[in-house]
């Protein structure tokens, strides 16, 4: 198995596939920079209902077209691969009318407001046999696939408790704007944007769904202010800690914030045998029976994806990975790794369940059960 496995190791390489994007931000800082650099990927044209940003941002990333509403987009240009890279409230909306377009789907996660929602879009991508992604890009960072792969080899037993630490300051001024990460009605908040990849590798570790959660969520400002300094309320968590307890009977716990000094960015799993864990996302650390400190393991150089530049960007590489396998899906190839299969809307349905279950426990002061 190598995880360079890569359509650019092959001599046949498919046609480009006309690409368009809707949405800006994460897809400007991120998803075009790896979109333009596969061999496999023409983007066409990009969308945002700004036109200044979406000019601006057409210009950068060497784009032709670039459009203000995205269903003229998919009339106009017939693409047939769409990355939505929007707030969740638009993901349903937009991803049914994507498939019935005739494209192919990477949705930015959290795969949508609830998991009724989750059901319809995998149900239209079923209904027109078109390939759905989420767009849990992490998994590919190059830390946290050979823990993976340590982790599949048996170096800590049998899990028996996964830990995830998120704690940034990016939100800890609270003189910060409001957006729409404050927002609710949106999908704004910690849990779902940055909480959603934490719980997609407690199941990729696993195999197990997550069964029950017992939670809260965090609001540190009650307002922020917006586009005129008056202050809007704030909906939206800005923190997490939860506690869960996965279908095979493992635990696992979620901690993290958006307003933390002391920032930590940490991915464990203890076991029966020994620990692994991700620091930084960049520095994977590991101790079994008999050892007495963690040490660091040298990841090999074949896990490593193609522009792997944590310094600069640590996701475009992940991404770049993330939409090579999308695209070898597309065209039939049979990847030589179960582990490299990319999240698809089944699993986006069973991490939804999940927040909604989280979600509902801060609301009731109870353990929920995911459904």
């Amino acid at each position: 198995m190598l995880f360079a496995d890569s359509l650019l190791e092959t001599n046949d390489m498919p046609q480009p596939l006309r690409t368009v994007v809707i949405g800006s931000g994460f897809a400007d800082r991120v998803q075009l920079h790896s979109l333009k650099a596969h061999p496999s990927i023409d983007v066409v044209a990009v969308c945002s209902r700004t036109e200044s940003h979406v000019k601006a941002m057409a210009a950068k990333h060497g784009i032709g077209t670039y459009y203000t509403h995205w269903r003229e987009m998919l009339d106009k240009e017939k693409p047939q691969l769409v990355s939505i890279v929007t707030p969740p409230a638009l993901h349903k909306e937009m991803t049914i009318a994507a498939f019935e377009a005739g494209a192919h789907v990477i949705c930015e996660k959290p795969l949508a407001m609830n998991a009724d929602e989750t059901r319809a879009m995998l149900e239209a991508a079923q209904k027109f046999n078109k390939v759905h992604i989420v767009n849990h890009e992490f998994r590919y960072i190059p830390a946290r696939y050979y823990q993976k792969v340590l982790l599949d080899e048996g170096y800590i037993g049998e899990p028996l408790l996964l830990e995830g630490t998120q704690l940034s300051d990016w939100r800890r001024d609270p003189s910060d704007k409001w957006d729409w990460w404050s927002n609710k009605e949106m999908g704004g908040g910690m849990y779902g944007a940055l909480g959603s990849h934490y719980l997609d590798t407690f199941r990729w570790w696993t195999g197990a769904n997550i069964e029950t959660i017992t939670g809260e969520l965090y609001f540190p400002y009650k307002t922020r202010p917006d586009a005129d300094d008056n202050p809007k309320p704030v909906t939206a968590d800005e923190g997490v800690s939860m506690m869960m307890i996965m279908s095979n009977g493992v635990n696992a716990i979620l901690n993290m914030s958006a307003v933390a000094a002391g920032q930590l960015t940490r991915l464990a799993i203890h076991g029966t045998e020994g620990v692994l864990v991700v620091e930084d996302n960049r520095r994977l650390l590991g101790r079994t029976k008999g050892e007495q400190d963690l040490h660091p393991i040298d990841i090999p150089a074949e896990y490593t994806p193609p522009l792997w530049n944590p310094d600069k960007n640590l996701l475009v590489g992940p991404f770049y990975k993330l939409i090579d396998l999308t695209v070898q899906k597309i065209y039939g190839r049979q990847l030589s790794d179960p582990r490299l299969e990319p999240a698809t809307f089944a699993d986006g349905i069973e991490i939804q369940k999940a927040l909604d279950a989280g979600r509902l426990s801060h609301e009731k002061g109870e353990r929920i059960t995911c459904q």
